[in-house]
């Protein structure tokens, strides 16, 4: 791998990474104050971006809901009721876009299913305890987020490693390149075996659900950012409503 693609990839996994995190923290509890503030205006040319519709880029249009909501949603305590009436289910008729794989992908509805299990395995083997990430059950979409930031940082280090010994023989190069490619498949598989599968279907629940631009905009980036990651990693995602 040479310089100009290693500085190409490691500005995608570093953009993936920032943005998953963004997305666990919105979606893991209600919004305070300070969040709101930190998010200021947050669109920004994004690597991932994929059009997809006739109304043009729809990861913008997300971000542009979510830069509206800073100044025009209500107040903070309405914005924690629009959490619990998607998340939790506390709304009309007490439906709800319930933010866990097991949910979405055991085919009854429950909760705490073989997605949840195969979720705890994988946070044993990275080494990445449930105290660690703070959501229960595992399965969260939060949590699946956060993976996602925690494998893209697994490709930066390798990226990293990779250019501290550039100069190295060519049978450590290899290796080196070795470590790259695999980074990137643990990082692939998880998004396609896991979020790929519920998180869109989950995000068209919320967003049909959402009474805030906040909740809106957040649905529509992580359905659109997960999809577009998918498609630029050679994977073809469900197709945007």
């Amino acid at each position: 791998m040479n310089g100009t693609e290693s500085t190409s990839l490691a500005i995608d996994y570093r953009y993936r990474a920032d943005i998953y995190l963004l997305l666990a923290r919105a979606f893991s509890h209600e919004p305070d104050d300070a969040f709101r503030t930190a998010l200021g205006s947050i669109g920004k040319e994004s690597p991932l971006v994929v059009n997809r519709d006739s109304d043009g880029n729809l990861v913008q249009r997300a971000f542009d809901l979510i830069n509206r909501s800073v100044s025009t949603d209500p107040s903070p305590s309405d914005l924690n009721a629009d959490y619990v009436n998607i998340f939790l289910g506390f709304g009309k008729d007490l439906t709800g876009a319930f933010p866990y794989e097991s949910y979405y992908r055991s085919g009854r509805k429950s909760l705490m299913e073989k997605p949840y299990d195969e979720l705890l395995s994988i946070l044993r083997k990275e080494g990445l305890t449930p105290t660690q990430i703070d959501l229960s059950p595992e399965d969260h979409v939060s949590t699946e987020f956060l993976l996602l930031a925690h494998f893209s940082n697994k490709v930066l280090a390798a990226l990293e490693r990779a250019r501290r010994n550039e100069n190295d023989g060519s049978d450590i190069q290899q290796t080196q390149d070795k470590s790259i490619e695999s980074a990137q498949a643990r990082y692939r598989d998880f998004l396609v075996t896991h979020p790929l599968q519920w998180v869109p279907q989950m995000c068209d629940e919320a967003f049909a659900l959402a009474r805030t631009d906040f909740y809106r905009g957040f649905s529509l980036l992580a359905k659109e950012v997960v999809i577009a990651d998918a498609t630029a990693l050679g994977f073809s995602g469900p197709t945007c409503r």
